[in-house]
């Protein structure tokens, strides 16, 4: 299994949702193979190409393109009627020549089955982009900002940094609606946002507009001459990580699947690494307390990385 050690709660809840989502064609079709009375000659065959079937349709429709990702249409159907009866099987493992004789009704049933399958592929086939149901970047980002505010107050501070990240990923990867953005995105985004130059948003001449330009200006510049760049941390948190968290309150306010809980995205090499922190001495944390007419020391504790004594005595 892989590994999903790196996602938060929302993004496992999303990965196993989906997960299960692609499996419910198939377990239609145990359930109906369980109750299946064809024969034995035909039964597997008839299972081999069912399930094959069934499992492109749960596939298409977890991720929400694809030939069968409409759920207004039960693409199932066809395979289970072939799974409970034997002259469908038979129709579509193994359709017979014309012969001229009266046709049965399941066999007439089953040739416009395969016809009108067959031309509800022509016509998905022939869509030249997949349709797309979920708001643009843009727009949720403003509904989760506004969320955010309304809950918080204007003041909150998180806002600002959406805000910034909100423009900074539309220049770097276009507006588009959050269910059309695929890993390839985010991983490009980490690409190109690893060469923005730390703190420049605090330059008193930053333009956020022109971000693209200070990628370009700080990547193309002589080795040496390059301006220290954005931290491990900063980048997978503060970048990648509320685009993401934008992208899914987007598809979850849509009803549209979210599409990269699990998605690894790889933090390149030039991303500086975080600074370790380690706990101060002991001598640190005690000292003389001066109400005390004899010398003693004041209990003192280190949590996350933050002193704290007790003055108590």
């Amino acid at each position: 299994m892989n590994d999903i050690s790196h996602l938060d709660h929302e993004e496992r809840r999303d990965l196993f949702t989906s997960r299960i989502e692609a499996l419910i064609p198939m377990f239609r079709g145990l359930h109906t193979l369980d109750q299946s009375v064809l024969p034995n000659d035909l039964k597997t065959p008839a299972a081999d190409h069912a399930f094959d079937v069934l499992a492109a349709i749960g596939f298409d429709q977890a991720r929400g393109h694809g030939l069968y990702a409409s759920t207004a249409i039960d693409h199932a159907a066809p395979m289970l009627a072939m799974l409970r009866d034997e002259d469908l099987a038979r129709a579509y493992v193994d359709p017979q020549p014309d012969t001229g004789e009266p046709k049965t009704q399941s066999a007439k049933v089953a040739e416009q089955l395969a016809s009108q399958t067959e031309l509800l592929a022509d016509l998905l086939r022939k869509q030249a982009e997949p349709s797309f149901k979920g708001p643009l970047f843009s727009a949720a980002a403003d509904k989760y900002i506004k969320k955010l505010e309304d809950a918080h107050g204007e003041d909150y501070d998180e806002l600002k940094y959406l805000k910034h990240r909100k423009v900074v990923f539309i220049q770097i990867c276009g507006d588009k609606p959050v269910d059309a953005y695929t890993l390839d995105d985010l991983q490009h985004f980490m690409n190109e946002v690893s060469w923005l130059p730390a703190n420049i948003s605090k330059q008193p001449d930053y333009d956020v507009n022109r971000v693209c330009d200070y990628i370009d200006e700080n990547r193309n510049a002589p080795k040496g001459a390059r301006k220290k760049t954005l931290g491990k941390s900063t980048l997978e948190n503060n970048y990648v990580g509320k685009v993401k968290t934008i992208i899914r309150a987007g598809c979850h306010s849509a009803h549209v699947p979210y599409l990269l809980s699990g998605a690894r995205i790889i933090t390149p090499k030039r991303a500086r690494p975080a600074k370790p922190r380690h706990a101060p001495a002991r001598e640190v944390f005690t000292d003389t307390c001066p109400s005390s007419p004899m010398p003693h020391t004041c209990s003192s504790r280190w949590s996350a990385g933050v002193t704290s004594a007790d003055r108590s005595c």
